[in-house]
């Protein structure tokens, strides 16, 4: 094999490796051994509670619901914004339990976390086809078209 070849090979497996740890290992080891502050608790229950979503999706909204005050809400809203682009359907069904009086807070939250992280682009786009499955969902994207 060439040098391109060994460094091409190479940089696929670092890839497929980043991915897999950014995806999977991460929080699993990082949530193990190393919270360290509320930011991190905030980081690993969001995850803990996100991943369990289909079976408890009540335990979910009571996590999401709860008040959390300044950069620990942020990290739950960022953490249900992360879980959002990859569980699509799942978040749909969330915001459909939402409680009608809790929905405006949540998605004012939901929308200054998707602002202040860049992400609001990524979000329309994800969901352009999906906005009229869900009325918050709609909401939401409306708002972020027009931040």
């Amino acid at each position: 094999m060439t040098v391109k070849k060994w460094a091409a090979a190479f940089l696929t497996v670092a890839i497929a490796i980043g991915l897999l740890w950014s995806t999977f290992a991460r929080p699993i080891v990082y949530c193990a051994f190393l919270q360290e502050d509320i930011m991190d608790k905030a980081f690993c229950r969001t995850h803990e509670v996100l991943s369990d979503y289909e079976a408890r999706p009540e335990a979910a909204i009571d996590w999401i619901l709860a008040e959390h005050d300044g950069a620990p809400g942020m990290q739950v809203m960022l953490g249900l914004l992360d879980w959002a682009l990859k569980n699509q359907d799942a978040f749909i069904d969330l915001l459909s339990r939402m409680p009608a009086t809790e929905t405006e807070a949540l998605l004012d939250r939901l929308l200054f976390a998707a602002e202040q992280s860049g992400r609001d682009g990524e979000f329309v786009s994800a969901f352009r086809r999906r906005s009229l499955e869900s009325e918050p969902l709609q909401l939401f994207l409306s708002g972020l078209k027009e931040r």
